[in-house]
Protein backbone atom coordinates (compact mmCIF):
# COMPACT_ATOMS: atom_id res chain seq x y z
CA UNK A 1 0.00 0.00 0.00
CA UNK A 2 1.85 3.27 -0.83
CA UNK A 3 1.64 6.02 1.86
CA UNK A 4 0.19 9.02 1.66
CA UNK A 5 1.55 11.75 3.59
CA UNK A 6 -1.29 14.26 2.14
CA UNK A 7 -4.05 15.85 4.90
CA UNK A 8 -6.45 13.41 3.70
CA UNK A 9 -4.59 10.70 5.38
CA UNK A 10 -6.64 9.63 8.93
CA UNK A 11 -5.02 9.59 12.01
CA UNK A 12 -4.36 5.72 12.20
CA UNK A 13 -3.55 5.38 8.80
CA UNK A 14 -0.84 8.29 9.43
CA UNK A 15 0.21 5.89 12.39
CA UNK A 16 1.08 3.26 10.03
CA UNK A 17 2.77 5.10 7.93
CA UNK A 18 5.16 5.85 10.49
CA UNK A 19 5.32 2.70 11.88
CA UNK A 20 6.37 1.06 8.46
CA UNK A 21 9.45 3.80 8.17
CA UNK A 22 10.70 2.27 11.15
CA UNK A 23 9.72 5.20 13.50
CA UNK A 24 7.74 4.10 16.93
CA UNK A 25 4.32 5.90 17.59
CA UNK A 26 1.88 6.05 20.17
CA UNK A 27 -1.33 7.87 20.60
CA UNK A 28 -1.94 11.10 22.28
CA UNK A 29 -4.26 13.69 22.72
CA UNK A 30 -4.95 17.99 23.26
CA UNK A 31 -5.84 18.20 26.56
CA UNK A 32 -5.99 22.36 28.38
CA UNK A 33 -3.58 22.44 30.89
CA UNK A 34 -3.13 25.66 32.92
CA UNK A 35 -4.81 27.56 29.76
CA UNK A 36 -2.76 25.67 26.85
CA UNK A 37 -3.36 23.20 24.76
CA UNK A 38 -0.73 20.70 25.40
CA UNK A 39 -0.44 17.19 23.69
CA UNK A 40 -0.98 14.27 26.44
CA UNK A 41 0.18 10.77 25.91
CA UNK A 42 -2.72 8.28 25.78
CA UNK A 43 -0.66 5.26 27.50
CA UNK A 44 1.87 4.80 30.59
CA UNK A 45 5.04 4.87 29.09
CA UNK A 46 5.30 5.92 25.73
CA UNK A 47 9.13 7.08 26.56
CA UNK A 48 10.13 3.75 28.21
CA UNK A 49 9.53 1.80 24.91
CA UNK A 50 5.66 1.84 24.90
CA UNK A 51 5.51 3.13 21.45
CA UNK A 52 6.10 0.73 18.64
CA UNK A 53 6.22 0.26 15.17
CA UNK A 54 4.29 -3.14 15.54
CA UNK A 55 0.53 -2.37 13.55
CA UNK A 56 -1.36 -4.68 15.32
CA UNK A 57 -0.70 -2.91 18.73
CA UNK A 58 -1.01 0.66 16.76
CA UNK A 59 -4.61 -1.18 15.51
CA UNK A 60 -5.39 -1.62 18.71
CA UNK A 61 -4.90 1.78 19.85
CA UNK A 62 -7.00 3.72 17.00
CA UNK A 63 -9.52 1.36 17.36
CA UNK A 64 -9.80 2.26 21.30
CA UNK A 65 -9.07 5.96 20.79
CA UNK A 66 -9.90 6.79 16.66
CA UNK A 67 -9.85 10.39 17.67
CA UNK A 68 -6.47 10.20 18.71
CA UNK A 69 -3.10 11.81 17.26
CA UNK A 70 -0.03 9.77 16.48
CA UNK A 71 2.85 10.91 18.17
CA UNK A 72 6.46 9.69 18.41
CA UNK A 73 9.34 9.88 20.97
CA UNK A 74 11.86 12.19 19.84
CA UNK A 75 15.74 11.76 20.42
CA UNK A 76 17.27 7.85 20.43
CA UNK A 77 14.07 5.88 20.25
CA UNK A 78 13.46 7.44 16.98
CA UNK A 79 16.33 9.31 15.94
CA UNK A 80 14.75 12.31 15.65
CA UNK A 81 15.71 15.58 16.96
CA UNK A 82 13.94 18.47 17.60
CA UNK A 83 15.04 22.96 18.35
CA UNK A 84 12.30 24.12 19.96
CA UNK A 85 12.87 28.23 19.53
Amino acid sequence: MPRDYSAKATKDQAALNLARAGIPVFPATLKKVGGKWQKVPLIKGWADGAATTDEAQICEWWIKWPKAMPAFPTGEPSGIAVLDL
